[in-house]
C-alpha cells in the first residue's frame, strides 16, 4: 500500500519533505509558498488539512512533480536526493525490509539515530513552537496597524498591499471568506458619520492563530 504521503501517485506532502530532509514543517511550508509566490500561483490550489497530536487542524501542501522539483532546486544537493529518494519509495509502495540480522541491526542503528536528531531538533524548537501556540491560542485580536508595527517589516499601507497582492485581502481591505472560516480573521463592523449622517463601516483584525498563519506566508520567523 503506498503511503498517504503521495496521493494518487502524483503528489507529495510538505510534511513528507520535512521528514525527508529534517527541517521543520513551517520552514517547508515557508519554502513552499515562496515558488508560489515566484510562480505567481495561488498556493490554495495544493493546500491540504491534517490534524496535529494535539487535535489542531493544520496546514500542508501537497506537491506535484513539477513543483517539487522547482522547490528542490532551492535545497543542497544530499537534500535533493534525500526528497527524490523518499519520493521513489513511496511512489512504489517499497519499504525498505532487511534481508538478515546484520541488515535489521543496521537499520535499527539508523533509526535510532534518526529518533534522536529529531528529538535534538524538538528541543531545539521548542521555545518557538511554544511562543507560536501561546499566540495562536489567544483569543485576542489585533489590528492590521498594530500587527504591522510588530512585525517591523511592513508599514500598515504596505501590508494591505501585499495582502492584496497574494490575494488574502479584496480589494475594500477585507479577507476572502476562505481565511475567515480558518478562523486567521475576524471582521468587525463601526459606525462612522458623514455630514452628520451614520455609516456602517468594516474593518479587519488579525486572530492569534492568524498572526503565526501571516508569519510563515510574509516570511516573517
Amino acid at each position: 500500500m503506498v503511503s498517504l504521503e503521495i496521493m494518487n501517485n502524483k503528489t507529495m506532502g510538505s510534511r513528507a519533505i520535512a521528514n525527508a530532509t529534517g527541517k521543520h514543517h513551517y520552514n517547508v511550508l515557508i519554502d513552499c509558498r515562496r515558488v508560489f509566490e515566484a510562480l505567481e500561483i495561488n498556493s490554495l490550489d495544493f493546500s491540504s488539512q491534517y490534524k496535529s497530536l494535539d487535535g489542531r487542524t493544520l496546514e500542508e501542501y501537497l506537491l506535484p512533480h513539477r513543483e517539487l522539483m522547482i522547490l528542490l532546486t532551492g535545497y543542497s544537493i544530499p537534500l535533493r536526493a534525500k526528497v527524490l529518494d523518499r519520493w521513489k519509495e513511496l511512489e512504489e509502495g517499497l519499504q525498505r525490509i532487511p534481508q538478515t540480522y546484520s541488515e535489521a541491526l543496521i537499520l535499527a542503528g539508523e533509526q535510532a539515530k534518526l529518533a534522536e536528531e529529531r528529538a535534538i531538533k524538538i528541543q531545539e524548537d521548542k521555545p518557538y513552537v511554544d511562543f507560536a501556540k501561546q499566540i495562536e491560542d489567544t483569543q485576542q485580536t489585533i489590528s492590521m496597524n498594530d500587527y504591522a508595527k510588530a512585525t517591523k517589516k511592513f508599514g500598515r499601507t504596505n501590508l494591505m498591499k501585499k495582502l492584496r497582492k497574494i490575494k488574502i485581502l479584496m480589494e475594500d481591505n477585507t479577507p476572502y471568506q476562505t481565511y475567515i472560516d480558518r478562523g486567521y480573521f475576524e471582521v468587525r463592523e463601526y459606525v462612522y458619520h458623514v455630514l452628520g449622517h451614520p455609516r456602517v463601516g468594516f474593518t479587519t483584525v488579525i486572530t492569534g492563530k492568524g498572526q503565526i498563519w501571516l508569519n510563515t506566508r510574509l516570511f516573517i520567523l
